[in-house]
């Protein structure tokens, strides 16, 4: 399933929403103030091998922290799965 960029039409349409403490929403496709990135993307190739994505957020509102929800646009076929692992929060 595509998590951040479709290779095949190169677009960021199908990308996760994510949703900060604050209700604010973060998508990859708009503001560049409220979006996010990736430090790797091998889910943008849609084929039956496992994958990661790995999203990175960055901001100096920590009101906005934790992300409590992610929205999928692309949740695979029938016969796949996905999973998610949440990671450490870094503050400077």
């Amino acid at each position: 399933m595509v998590v951040y960029k479709d290779a095949k039409k190169d677009s960021l349409r199908r990308a996760v929403k994510l949703m900060a403490y604050n209700d604010l929403e973060l998508v990859a496709d708009g503001n560049p103030r409220f979006g996010f990135d990736t430090i790797q993307d091998d889910c943008q190739n849609r084929d039956n091998n496992w994958a990661q994505t790995i999203v990175k957020y960055s901001t100096d509102k920590p009101q906005r922290l934790p992300i409590v929800d992610v929205g999928f646009k692309d949740i695979g076929q029938r016969s796949q799965e996905f999973g998610i692992d949440l990671g450490p929060v870094c503050f400077s």
